[in-house]
């Protein structure tokens, strides 16, 4: 069977960063609500370390549950796009299944993020799905492989500001229903 695959907060007394959320900004009215929710320790109440690898991060411990999921829900949709595009015109039409992948703020200088975005739209592309990467990047928006240009709709904007602004268009083509145009 599978190993544990639960999502937990791992031990995180002792193990912060050395410079926690040092770049963060400082109270002020416009990020009041963010600099007072963040994640803290259940022992010590400190500030928790994010599960993010950085640079010279000497701390970071694998978590290998973590990982597991990510490749069971990766290679669940893999199947997912596989089997609506084997499907026959019965269930479903042949309608291959849609995806829609939102990468928010992936620059230019690590570029892991964005390499695992367009793989991701190859690979259930190939598949058999439809898919749409969604890149919102104020500087870097648009698609690093050009053969991927026709599936990316590049935002050029800063994250919070595209989220709020693609919330309210949804939610105004929410309320119109699905047949609407």
């Amino acid at each position: 069977e599978h190993a544990e695959t639960n999502a937990r907060i791992s031990k995180t007394l002792g193990s912060q960063r050395q410079y926690p959320l040092r770049f963060m900004p400082h109270h002020n009215s416009e990020f009041y609500e963010f600099t007072h929710n963040h994640p803290r320790c259940h022992f010590c109440r400190s500030l928790a370390r994010p599960a993010i690898l950085m640079f010279d991060d000497l701390n970071w411990v694998d978590n290998d549950a973590q990982e597991q999921r990510w490749h069971i829900w990766n290679e669940s949709l893999i199947s997912l796009c596989e089997d609506r595009a084997e499907a026959s015109d019965e269930d479903y039409g042949k309608e291959r299944l849609k995806i829609c992948i939102l990468e928010v703020g992936c620059g230019d200088r690590v570029r892991t993020c964005r390499m695992q975005s367009e793989d991701m739209l190859e690979t259930l592309t190939e598949r058999g799905g439809d898919v749409t990467l969604i890149r919102v990047n104020p500087d870097f928006p648009l698609a690093d492989d050009p053969e991927n240009s026709k599936s990316v709709i590049s935002i050029m904007s800063r994250g919070l500001e595209a989220i709020r602004e693609i919330d309210v268009v949804f939610r105004r083509l929410s309320k119109k229903g699905p047949c609407s145009s």
